[in-house]
């Protein structure tokens, strides 16, 4: 620390802003006297290295009215950067300096006031940004600022008045919101389909028949993303007397939207979805489809028979889909067939029959089953796919914590040591802390 200091008074201009910037992460309160000294060092580059590192700082008094004197410097990174430091120290007292700042010349420095303004947060800090409504200019930090803070008033004049871009964010900032629900109906027939997007993802906090009534609406979208939002919040919010509605949508073009019709019955659940579903099954040839209609059917089926009963009589990839489908529904009719695909040449048949392992209750296992899925899942531990090793050791330590297996555990530690990639291995180490 000493070393650090000693550069930040003797070192050359580069040494003392390095320094400035060194002390300000490691954030010792016995370092503020020097950076406070430092705003007034003779180099524009040491004095902006010094504001940002009080930002780091404990928010005292005397540190928020030193940023605050700087505010004028003759140097707009200067001011620029004892802006951000103003709002990431978030004392109020700062605002009324910052609302003048706003009148700099300087478009990156009127910015920075915008977003410390709303780091800040206050009733102070948002009546000034409402005011600031009007200025094209800092219009897209204006409109994250008033979301952050959840200023709805502002940010329904801003989508009134804001390009395609900022209509978004506003919408986004309104996500849920009763009071301007009619703001985000009118946003689902925006003439953007990424306001009609964010519109229907923003209404899944709102259950009530007119907001069903037009995410059902919004169902005839041409754009699928719209289409997939509309599934996706109709899933939260509708019941099951709107089922009719949606069960066509089995036929839809693009697979991303019958993906997600799948995930939106089980969501929904009635008797019938899961007889939808089959009839989907039967029909689909997108893999990615059938696999997510596999896990769909095994979570909606209330009698395991009927799906133990196409199992017996399908062969080929259906198998395959059906036997994950059953082990969906916790199932243990397949667990040999699934075993067996564990060595499957096809990566994703190997990650997604892993996966639907994981819905069977391992207790419910024969010794000898529970021996064979181990050694399985084990050796999938050195799969050349990565998502494979991940799926193969979320399985596993589900086993270990459900069979209360030592080798399991020792082999997961084993496998953190040896894993080379850097995915995999952080997964490793979040999962065994």
């Amino acid at each position: 620390m000493e070393e650090i200091i000693d550069g930040l008074l003797k070192g050359d201009t580069q040494e003392r802003a390095e320094c400035a910037k060194e002390l300000g992460v490691r954030g010792e309160p016995e370092c503020i006297p020097y950076l406070i000294d430092a705003l007034k060092d003779d180099e524009p580059l040491v004095r902006a290295n010094a504001a940002l590192a009080l930002g780091h700082m404990k928010p005292e008094d005397y540190v928020v009215k030193a940023l605050m004197n700087i505010l004028e410097d003759e140097s707009w990174v200067v001011r620029h950067d004892a802006a951000i430091a103003l709002g990431e120290l978030g004392f109020g007292e700062a605002v009324d300096s910052l609302k003048e700042l706003y009148d700099d010349d300087e478009i990156e420095v009127r910015k920075k006031v915008v977003e410390a303004l709303g780091k800040i947060g206050d009733e102070k800090s948002i009546q000034y940004l409402e005011k600031m409504i009007g200025d094209d200019e800092i219009e897209e930090e204006l409109v994250e600022a008033l979301a952050v803070n959840g200023a709805e008033e502002g940010l329904v004049k801003l989508y009134g008045s804001g390009g395609k871009d900022i209509r978004v964010k506003a919408i986004k900032g309104l996500a849920g919101s009763t009071e301007y629900k009619e703001i985000l109906l009118d946003a689902l027939k925006d003439n953007s389909w990424r306001v009609r997007e964010e519109a229907a993802r923003s209404l899944k906090g709102i259950s009530d028949d007119e907001v069903i009534d037009a995410l059902l609406d919004a169902l005839d979208d041409e754009k699928s993303y719209v289409v997939i939002e509309s599934l996706r919040s109709l899933g939260e919010i509708c019941n099951s007397e709107h089922l009719d509605n949606i069960k066509e949508l089995y036929n839809h073009p693009e697979s991303s939207v019958r993906e997600e019709w799948a995930k939106t019955l089980t969501n929904i659940g009635r008797d019938d979805v899961f007889n939808y579903l089959i009839d989907a099954f039967e029909i689909e040839e997108n893999p990615r489809v059938l696999w997510t209609l596999s896990e769909a059917m095994g979570k909606s089926c209330e009698d395991p028979d009927e799906l133990i009963e196409l199992y017996g009589i399908s062969e080929g990839y259906d198998k395959i889909y059906l036997a994950a489908a059953l082990a969906w529904a916790g199932e243990r009719k397949s667990i040999g067939f699934l075993i067996d695909c564990l060595k499957d040449h096809r990566w994703k048949v190997r990650q997604k029959v892993t996966e639907s392992l994981r819905g069977i209750p391992f207790d419910s296992l024969n010794k000898t089953e529970s021996g064979r899925l181990k050694r399985g899942l084990l050796e999938l531990l050195r799969d050349p796919d990565k998502w494979v090793r991940v799926e193969s050791i979320k399985t596993l330590l589900l086993l270990a914590e459900e069979m209360d297996d030592e080798d399991i555990w020792a082999e997961l530690f084993r496998r953190k040591e040896q894993e080379v990639d850097e995915d995999v291995a952080h997964f490793l180490d979040e999962s065994l802390q």
